[in-house]
């Protein structure tokens, strides 16, 4: 079957909903694509990304599939540069300048950001999410709503001990 968005919910980076499981670390050139990105894409995205900053699309090929990237490089920077617009709204995460690339977002385990409700980031079947994150304890790194307006639960990717553990 098809898993149904649900209409005014967000998608959250830090936090279960905006309402708990509050990250606390630091997150950096994080990524969405609404597909399944091969092992051969993954290491390649990690082999030219580890070192020094490359763009994404000397290896990937989107063909429309990614549908948020957000680096993080200053102060006001919640640009998406997928092309999709979805800007996100701070609740109070702060800027680094340490991090992967030109900086990074420092969240302290009370706040979040909010990417929004658009049609871009409603996916409802395979997902990819990448992200450069320094954990330092466990938390939530992104949430989004799933399963219908009537009976909705949050698809959640937490940290736990720093690994990533799915919840849905």
């Amino acid at each position: 079957g098809t898993i149904q968005s649900v209409p005014g919910s967000s998608l959250y980076i830090g936090s279960s909903a905006g309402l708990e499981n509050y990250f606390n670390g630091s997150l950096d050139e994080v990524a969405i694509w609404n597909r399944s990105l091969s092992a051969t894409e993954i290491a390649n995205i990690y082999n030219l990304q580890k070192d020094q900053y490359n763009e994404h699309s000397v290896t990937v090929n989107f063909a429309n599939t990614i549908k948020g990237w957000w680096r993080f490089n200053g102060n006001n920077d919640l640009l998406d540069n997928s092309g999709n617009s979805n800007t996100g709204t701070n609740y109070s995460s702060k800027y680094s300048n340490y991090g992967k690339y030109s900086g990074s977002r420092n969240f302290s385990g009370t706040d979040y950001v909010d990417m929004g409700d658009t049609p871009s980031l409603n996916i409802t079947n395979n997902i990819t999410i990448q992200a450069w994150m320094m954990p330092n304890k466990q938390g939530t790194l992104a949430t989004s709503a799933a399963g219908g307006s009537s009976s909705p639960y949050y698809r959640t990717i937490n940290i736990t001990g720093g690994t990533p553990v799915n919840n849905y």
